[in-house]
């Protein structure tokens, strides 16, 4: 990786960018929590901390990759050249990636 982009995604992925993940309004039916809530508001809270929390034990390349992904919205191919590796390796580490989240936050 170039040092302008090693720079570059160092800044991005700085835990100071971890308060900025927010997740998209949606169905929070299926987020699995069964305590009783006044309101959507609170729910969605819950899951934002709970997520957060997920992300910062996943393996630091992990995080990162999906940090790229999913919070920047950084393009595949993008994300593959900075890691050296192909697209379709990167759509398995994604994978993998989002099934160690998954495990964690059930």
């Amino acid at each position: 990786m170039d040092e302008f982009r090693k720079r570059k995604y160092e800044t991005v992925l700085s835990n100071e960018n971890m308060n900025d993940i927010s997740l998209a309004d949606g169905d929070e039916s299926s987020a699995g929590f069964t305590a009783p809530y006044e309101s959507g508001f609170e729910k969605k809270v819950v899951n934002e901390i709970s997520v957060k929390e997920a992300l910062q034990k996943l393996p630091e390349e992990d995080r990162e990759i999906l940090l790229m992904r999913f919070a920047n919205e950084e393009a595949v191919s993008v994300i593959a050249e900075v890691y050296g590796m192909s697209r379709f390796a990167l759509y398995r580490r994604i994978k993998q990636a989002l099934n160690k989240l998954r495990v964690l936050l059930e």
